[in-house]
């Protein structure tokens, strides 16, 4: 199995490096939300689709955005019922929206959800004959999207510079994801002030994911590029430095988390994650826990899994966040692993989840494994016992459980079952 998984990421590398990357056309700065009719009439578009969220749409964050719509007499819609974990029939809402009101593009403001919703529904405008399902995977779309102007209000998602789209899928319930060059949106557009009204707990855990994003991308072994790795590296060492501050109302560090949060965005759609995401969508799609809360518990024992397999690249990037310079690589990936730790317990985020109960655990690590082989180019490879075994570390109470569950790796892997 192993050699089996080993061989299957080896071609994905391969492949990762031969497809035609593009990256959006970014426009950052605070304010910059006020310039998308700018971006969209130099395309020669001017009708459309707002997809966004109920919370944001009655929170006025949009009314600067929807009066510079207008100031330009713009023919716009509006679609606000995007849930948390977009559903399969959302997305097919946003469609039937798009097609109905004539729409010659697609403009996603908010988080994760509403600006994967509506990559997704461009993926059934781009194949009308097709339904959703039939597009969960990797390069299944393979047509156009309509424009996609994509505008993050938190720092965590990174998916206005991602290729991929994460459904919640109608027959299981599960997590799925789409994976195509053309969900890559157009236009990315990073404005701080958006950040601003973000409470600190939502800001928090969005700022985990980015951290999981890069640090997960910076150790996928085979995958990761040089580039890959500059970009991850830079990123997880911005993040460290500033979603602290942010969170307590710092507007400078805000704005380089943002941008960091996209950095690693790109890094990660092009090399991949790890088993932090895996344990992450099991776990939301099972209980309903919220997806950077639980990527901020999953990431440290994780990272303590994989042990002496992570060692070097742990200790670049404490070097590269100021952890540890000089150190050994065994002391230096410690203390990044604590650092990480530290952090999401300084934010108040969770270390663990008492609601996993014993009698899910098989199911859960049959479906972290189904997710994570053999694409992930993890470390180290967890098998059924090492993963319920985690998740049981997971499920325990107190801060530093579930993290120092694990003991270091020896350095040769272990067969997945």
């Amino acid at each position: 199995q192993t050699i089996y998984c080993r061989s299957v990421q080896a071609g994905m590398a391969l492949a990762l490096r031969l497809l035609p990357w593009r990256q959006p056309q970014c426009l950052c700065g605070a304010g910059a939300v006020l310039r998308v009719p700018e971006l969209l009439a130099a395309a020669g578009l001017s009708r459309p689709l707002l997809v966004t969220g109920p919370h944001i749409a009655a929170s006025g964050l949009l009314t600067p955005l929807c009066a510079a719509l207008e100031a330009a007499g713009f023919g716009w819609q509006m679609f606000c019922a995007v849930e948390s974990d977009p559903r399969e029939e959302t997305v097919e809402r946003i469609r039937d929206a798009y097609q109905a009101a004539g729409c010659d593009a697609l403009l996603a403001v908010g988080g994760g959800s509403p600006l994967d919703a509506a990559k997704a529904a461009g993926a059934l405008l781009a194949r009308p004959g097709r339904r959703l399902a039939q597009m969960y995977g990797t390069l299944r779309i393979r047509r156009p999207l309509p424009p996609l102007c994509a505008v993050p209000t938190t720092a965590g998602s990174g998916s206005e510079q991602t290729a991929a789209a994460v459904i919640r899928d109608a027959a299981s319930g599960r997590k799925v994801a789409l994976f195509d060059l053309c969900l890559l949106p157009r236009w990315a557009v990073l404005d701080p002030d958006l950040l601003a009204g973000l409470p600190q707990p939502a800001l928090a855990a969005a700022g985990m994911d980015a951290l999981a994003h890069a640090v997960e991308a910076f150790l996928c072994r085979m995958t990761a590029t040089r580039r890959v790795r500059a970009q991850a590296s830079h990123a997880a060492a911005e993040i460290l430095q500033t979603l602290e501050p942010a969170c307590h109302g710092d507007a400078a560090a805000r704005a380089r988390l943002l941008v960091a949060a996209s950095e690693a965005g790109a890094a990660f759609t092009r090399s991949g994650v790890g088993y932090a995401h895996a344990l992450s969508h099991a776990l939301g799609s099972c209980y309903g826990i919220a997806h950077g809360r639980a990527v901020a518990a999953c990431l440290p024992p994780v990272l303590a899994y994989y042990g002496t397999a992570a060692e070097r690249p742990l200790a670049a990037l404490a070097a590269a966040a100021g952890i540890a310079c000089g150190e050994k690589p065994a002391a230096a990936a410690h203390a990044f692993r604590r650092e990480v730790a530290a952090l999401g317990r300084r934010l108040g985020l969770p270390a663990g989840f008492a609601c996993i109960r014993q009698q899910d655990l098989p199911q859960l690590a049959a479906a972290v494994l189904a997710e994570a082989h053999p694409l992930y180019a993890v470390p180290r490879l967890l098998d059924r016992r090492a993963c319920q075994a985690l998740l049981q570390a997971l499920a325990a109470e107190g801060g530093q459980t579930a993290a120092d569950s694990f003991p270091a790796a020896e350095k040769r892997e272990e067969i997945p079952s």
